[in-house]
């Protein structure tokens, strides 16, 4: 399974199945923040990434 992540404000959604219904950026910051973050796909979720011993564990959304 993939998941579309946001690096801005750690938003996890399961990927659709139909391409078509994939929000190319993240509707979280769209609403809240009025601003365009583009989404990323990836096989973890933003809360797996930024995991102590994930790569991002220094770079998450959350750590500065």
């Amino acid at each position: 399974m993939s998941y579309l992540n946001c690096s801005r404000c750690g938003l996890s959604i399961p990927e659709p199945r139909v391409p078509a219904l994939s929000p190319e950026y993240c509707p979280r910051c769209i609403a809240r923040r009025r601003g365009p973050i583009p989404m990323f796909r990836s096989p973890l979720t933003m809360r797996e990434l930024a995991a102590d011993d994930g790569p991002l564990a220094a770079t998450g959304p959350r750590a500065a």
